[in-house]
């Protein structure tokens, strides 16, 4: 299950810390191991995967979401924002945070990244309903795999292997992404850095 606990956890004016402390010790009590292995791809010494193929002619918007998601996140091509996103971009994601702008996603994908250098996106699901004219609306389920190796708002890195399941709705309109719903499960993620 895709949430956002960590807004809850905050919106009922819990602690955080104290929270995945007392998550951890369960796991203990009950003698859960954390982590997840090694991560799939070590930065720098794997390809990542190539783009979709493209089946038709004419905009395909399942091509268009699988490409520009390996190409940014994957591919590490941060121009294709630029290129892919309205001007005007809105996302909304997990701890409440609103993004706007090009310029603004483009500062969230590299603080992620900075944070999980190794970081690998893999589309798991991807649904879409609408036509050409009045926009398309996309379902994604994903997951990224990483190691907290770099410094951000997640604290000193870790060195730990993280995955991360999350859920992104797309509104696409004139070949290009104009609003976005995305959310995942941070507390579970601080926990995966702390176990």
């Amino acid at each position: 299950m895709v949430r956002d606990a960590l807004s809850l956890v905050r919106q009922i004016g819990l602690d955080e810390d104290e929270v995945v402390d007392r998550m951890l010790e369960a796991d203990e009590r009950r003698g859960v191991q954390p982590g997840h292995g090694p991560t799939e791809r070590v930065a720098g010494q794997t390809q990542p995967p190539p783009n979709p193929e493209k089946t038709g002619s004419g905009f395909d918007v399942e091509f268009f979401v699988r490409r520009s998601l390996n190409e940014v996140w994957n591919w590490r091509l941060f121009n294709k924002i630029a290129q892919d996103y309205a001007p005007n971009y809105l996302c909304h994601t997990s701890s409440d945070r609103t993004i706007y702008g090009v310029g603004g996603f483009r500062t969230y994908v590299l603080a992620f990244i900075a944070a999980f250098p190794d970081a690998r996106l893999n589309v798991d699901h991807l649904y879409w309903i609408g036509n050409g004219r009045e926009g398309y609306r996309v379902a994604t389920r994903w997951t990224l795999i990483g190691t907290h190796d770099g410094p951000s708002h997640y604290g000193t890195p870790t060195g730990k292997p993280v995955e991360v399941m999350g859920i992104t709705h797309h509104l696409v309109q004139n070949e290009r992404f104009v609003k976005e719903w995305t959310v995942f499960d941070e507390l579970a993620l601080l926990k995966q850095l702390r176990g």
